[in-house]
């Protein structure tokens, strides 16, 4: 898997992965890999040119998303690197297309890949077909977590339990998880919703908030308000929809013009 191991020194790169709910468990945490990583490195004279860490990411996240597997990824384009060591197979992918467009550029570049808690073997056709093997059940165990968090999403909202912790300006998370409306914010928000409807302005709205209750607000932060469906307390988003969502503090008729107005491509100035 890797270049003349007997040659001296390896360029080696370390990759570590963990997900959220994974940094706390034993033997996976950052700290424990790139503890076994360097270690293994050492042991065999390797010579370690970077660390690659991707934090919190799941292994069901595209490769797109993974910043820092990009980075290593230019390292090897750049001939930088012998060899990209990590510690098992699952914290490098869970999908068998990734792993082998990312094996294009790998052997374009002559860099290896080793497990340190795992044997593979890539020279023979037994050796690729457990690699496959690994790789399809390691992506259908991650496409069976993606299910049941999605049930339980589904669950959530259905229930009005808040998914996320990020709140809309006007109202917060209490203690049964749910939303519920802060009321001078939530008048502020009807003020914006009826001053923009009277001027057709978003950048007018802004100046009239800023002005009139020092509260600072981007267009952009602005006009994802004017589009926010829990302004009249219903959830629509990712397939997922409750009409009861949370306390509506925007009437649907008000709403709805506002849409029509915004989609009429209300000037900005």
């Amino acid at each position: 898997m890797a270049k003349n191991e007997t040659a001296a020194p390896l360029r080696v790169d370390l990759y570590i992965r963990v997900s959220g709910q994974e940094q706390a468990i034993k033997g996976l945490s950052l700290e424990a890999q790139q503890e076994d990583l360097e270690e293994y490195a050492r042991e065999r004279g390797w010579v370690i040119s970077d660390v690659y860490i991707d934090a919190a990411k799941t292994a069901r996240k595209r490769l797109g998303k993974r910043t820092n597997f990009l980075r290593m990824l230019e390292d090897v384009k750049q001939d930088k690197v012998d060899l990209i060591l990590f510690t098992r197979l699952d914290r490098w992918f869970r999908s068998v297309a990734d792993y082998y467009k990312v094996m294009e550029v790998l052997e374009a570049h002559g860099c290896g890949w080793k497990t340190t808690q795992e044997q593979y073997d890539t020279s023979t056709a037994g050796g690729r077909l457990y690699i496959n093997l690994r790789l399809s059940i390691a992506q259908n165990e991650a496409d069976l977590d993606g299910e049941r968090i999605a049930v339980v999403f589904d669950s959530k909202i259905n229930h009005g339990t808040v998914v996320s912790g990020s709140c809309p300006f006007w109202l917060r998370v209490n203690d049964q998880k749910r939303f519920e409306v802060i009321p001078e914010k939530a008048a502020i928000l009807q003020d914006a919703f009826n001053h923009f409807e009277a001027t057709i302005s978003q950048r007018a709205t802004v100046k009239y908030i800023r002005e009139t209750y020092g509260v600072n607000w981007c267009d952009a932060t602005f006009r994802r308000m004017l589009r926010d469906k829990l302004a009249i307390g219903v959830y629509d988003k990712n397939g997922r929809y409750n009409e009861n969502f949370c306390e509506a503090v925007i009437s649907p008729a008000q709403f709805e013009r506002v849409q029509k107005l915004l989609g009429n491509n209300a000037k900005s100035t």
